[in-house]
């Protein structure tokens, strides 16, 4: 099985709760950056892996999380479904696969969408393309937490999902992301006599101009 991440600034979810008898416990994180297997959800029931790495709508993916796509390709989410009533259990009559019209395995896949959402916002934010330094205060989360096995979360207790950005010091560069219409943005730089001057080089203007104004 695939590791999560885990740090004190970096935490998972670990979410148990019952649903018609049966014991439903939900993991989702962050995978290292050297997992180089994109992830998905993973789906268990009494112990056997029915679903693997699944982006599927069959785990929410498109419905109630976005589409999949390779920023999520870190993202990690594990159900474990256990029952003593075979005959309760979220799984077809071969039992190789979901039944998604099961009771149980609807109220799953709502939590399931709730507890993702988070950590795929975690992710849009890691690799937002218009941040000059893409994600950086996310990729300091990952570099520095640790690998923690499936089997060391589960047997944790209850945790939310916690990616805390180191607190800056009052000297440190931060990124400063907001969008214009191009056709403002050309008028700011016509106006200085500089067509050529980079998005970027505009931002940086402007804001050290209101510093220099009203600081």
């Amino acid at each position: 099985m695939p590791e999560f991440l885990q740090s004190k600034d970096l935490q998972p979810v670990r979410q148990f709760f019952k649903a018609d008898g049966v014991d439903v416990l939900v993991l989702a994180g962050a995978t290292p950056r050297d997992d180089r297997q994109p992830r998905g959800w993973y789906i268990f029931c009494n112990g056997r892996m029915i679903v693997e790495a699944d982006k599927t709508a069959l785990t929410g993916w498109g419905e109630s999380l976005p589409q999949f796509h390779t920023k999520y390709n870190h993202f990690l989410g594990i159900v474990y479904f256990r029952s003593t009533n075979l005959l309760s259990l979220p799984w077809t009559t071969t039992k190789d696969g979901v039944d998604r019209e099961s009771a149980v395995y609807q109220q799953a896949l709502a939590r399931m969408g709730v507890l993702a959402k988070p950590i795929l916002e975690f992710f849009n934010e890691m690799y937002a393309k218009d941040i000059a330094i893409e994600g950086k205060e996310q990729i300091d989360l990952i570099e520095s937490a640790r690998k923690i096995s499936v089997q060391s979360l589960a047997r944790s207790t209850n945790k939310t999902w916690n990616a805390r950005p180191r607190t800056s010091t009052s000297d440190s560069r931060v990124s400063i992301c907001y969008k214009r219409s191009q056709k403002q943005v050309n008028r700011v730089k016509e106006n200085l006599g500089r067509p050529g001057m980079s998005n970027k080089a505009v931002g940086e203007y402007t804001f050290d101009y209101y510093l220099k104004k009203e600081g």
